[in-house]
């Protein structure tokens, strides 16, 4: 059957509440524990030849922020992640207006 789970990395999701609880190391350890986990699975499904057989597609990440407070909050993670050097120059923000334009089908 088709598990539908998601196999994307943390980039900067709830950095600073890990930061203001464990330290900036151990939250930037817990980033690079997610990005290692993910590279060394899709290693192993490209070594083994299974990727037929998993049905992966990489299609990213989409996080859609409902309020003014969980967007503040995402700044905030965004913010504490990239002072502490995180790259995330992959994150892409789209507003209200652009998101309602975003159409995509998944087979």
């Amino acid at each position: 059957g088709r598990n539908g789970g998601h196999l994307t990395p943390a980039t900067y999701r709830d950095f600073y509440g890990l930061q203001q609880m464990y330290g900036t190391d151990q939250a930037l350890r817990s980033l690079a524990i997610e990005n290692y986990t993910v590279s060394s699975l899709l290693s192993i499904i490209e070594s083994e030849g299974l990727a037929d057989s998993v049905n992966l597609a990489a299609l990213g990440h989409n996080s859609l922020l409902l309020n003014d407070l969980e967007v503040a909050q995402a700044h905030v993670d965004l913010q504490a992640a990239q002072a502490a050097g995180v790259d995330v120059s992959q994150v892409e923000w789209l507003d209200a207006e652009q998101m309602n334009k975003v159409r995509w089908c998944i087979p």
